[in-house]
């Protein structure tokens, strides 16, 4: 019994994509489930406060909660 190659090469990209979409799914229901915002996030934040107070415009930084 032989399998076209076509076939198996096509399954092998749909099988692919497959596992891409759920690693993304996985990643996203991750990231949803974290408390607070990321500390990425919280970094950006606080250098942006910083760089606002050398510049004269003083701004709150948002809680990491938010």
């Amino acid at each position: 019994m032989s399998v076209d190659l076509g076939f198996i090469e096509h399954f092998a990209h749909w099988r692919i994509a497959e596992l891409q979409r759920e690693a993304a799914n996985d990643r996203l229901a991750r990231q949803a489930s974290r408390p607070g915002r990321p500390w990425r996030s919280q970094v950006a934040g606080w250098l942006y406060a910083v760089a606002d107070r050398l510049d004269g415009n003083a701004r709150q930084v948002a809680p990491a909660n938010a």
